[in-house]
């Protein structure tokens, strides 16, 4: 990405970052090694931690002030389940009457974990 970055697209680049680095830390970690387990264990609660406090100030602040604004949030976030799990979805409609679905799945799908075959995904956008 190049030119001038939103905070937001700051914070979304540093989250894919951080998991790309949790991602090599995991394949280049040797057998038995239980120290390096838990410095990458201690840094991916962090990671999730920090995801969660996100996603909540989303919820107190993100949809309260687009509401104020006149955005018609159609319902809550939604968690998605089974296969989609990780993923977080919600319906909004601007002033102007247009309709949107805002979807967020900064940590994947679960479905990821064995499939041999990826959905495209925004964190990788190559493969």
């Amino acid at each position: 990405m190049t030119g001038t970055m939103s905070m937001n697209q700051i914070i979304h680049a540093a989250v894919r970052r951080d998991v790309a680095r949790t991602e090599r830390a995991l394949r280049g970690m040797r057998d038995g090694d239980a120290e390096r387990a838990r410095q990458i264990q201690t840094a991916w609660r962090n990671l999730v931690r920090e995801l969660t406090h996100h996603h909540e100030a989303e919820d107190e602040h993100l949809w309260p002030f687009l509401r104020s604004r006149g955005v018609e949030v159609m319902g809550e976030p939604v968690a998605s389940r089974n296969a989609s799990e990780g993923q977080r979805w919600v319906y909004f409609r601007a002033p102007w009457g247009m309709q949107f679905e805002l979807v967020s799945f900064p940590q994947g799908k679960a479905y990821e974990a064995d499939a041999p075959v990826l959905l495209w995904h925004p964190a990788h956008p190559e493969a």
